[in-house]
């Protein structure tokens, strides 16, 4: 009995905080997401600007990903050919956010050569569709901020796999729209590239179209950004390592000795 009235009394109140629980994990997915792909963007930039002009030697990357992973244990991602993955993933989409933004010089801001800052393609969605403040309605669809919200309604591997599956750029934005619009899994992604999707239109019923919920569109999204790693993103096993190396690299830049401080 007392149960049934615990549930009778709170069961609004329980809804209600679960719901702003579920929102505030899709925001922080969404915004991990966000930070990756902008991450990767410039980092796969930063690498090709030194390796298409063999700047750095054949072994740079598998090096580089070495160190990586002895100064930051836990760190996910940034493999050899995850980075590989990424300038991929910077020489695909970057003549479409330099060709069409105002703010092309800002790609040139995240490569300066020893620093690499994460691209922001938030503001490549506003430059493009305002010119001196006023809403330009000549703005190509494929800048248009509904496209930068589904470019970034997808995960860095659901991305890599429309690149590995489809070369013309039409075909590509066309993907891009319809996974980051509906929130395609990656089976679901795999199956409308097999099913040729983007040629098939009009030609077969629609199966992949679905009206979702709120509720539902943030559990589909939230699944779609596990399968992409998103929090692996976040996870590094002993933050504390990296407090010890920068701690002994100040005490050697200054001969100073807090072994309180570096512990």
């Amino acid at each position: 009995m007392a149960i049934q009235i615990l549930k009778q009394n709170y069961a609004e109140e329980v809804k209600a905080i679960k719901e702003a629980i579920s929102i505030s994990r899709y925001n922080v997915a969404r915004q991990a997401n966000t930070a990756q792909l902008g991450l990767y963007y410039s980092v796969g930039g930063y690498i090709s600007q030194h390796t298409r002009k063999a700047k750095w030697g054949s072994g740079a990357l598998k090096a580089i990903s070495q160190q990586l992973q002895q100064e930051m244990p836990g760190l996910k991602g940034f493999s050899e050919g995850n980075m590989r993955k990424m300038r991929l993933f910077y020489e695909a989409w970057q003549p479409i956010f330099e060709k069409r933004s105002p703010l092309a010089n800002e790609i040139e801001i995240a490569l300066v050569p020893d620093k690499v800052l994460p691209f922001d393609f938030t503001k490549c969605s506003q430059a493009v569709n305002e010119i001196d403040g006023r809403k330009c309605s000549a703005v190509p669809n494929e800048l248009s901020e509904e496209f930068i919200r589904n470019f970034l309604n997808i995960g860095f591997f659901s991305h890599m796999l429309i690149l590995a599956n489809v070369q013309s750029k039409e075909e590509q934005i066309f993907y891009v729209e319809r996974c980051g619009r509906e929130f395609w899994g990656r089976e679901r992604l795999k199956l409308a590239l097999q099913e040729d999707l983007y040629h098939q239109q009009g030609t077969m019923p629609n199966n992949f179209a679905l009206t979702l919920t709120d509720e539902q569109q943030r559990a589909v999204a939230m699944q779609t950004f596990k399968e992409n790693n998103v929090l692996d993103f976040l996870h590094v096993e002993n933050p504390s390592v990296g407090i010890r190396i920068c701690f002994t690299r100040h005490k050697q830049a200054d001969g100073s000795s807090n072994l309180s401080q570096s512990r």
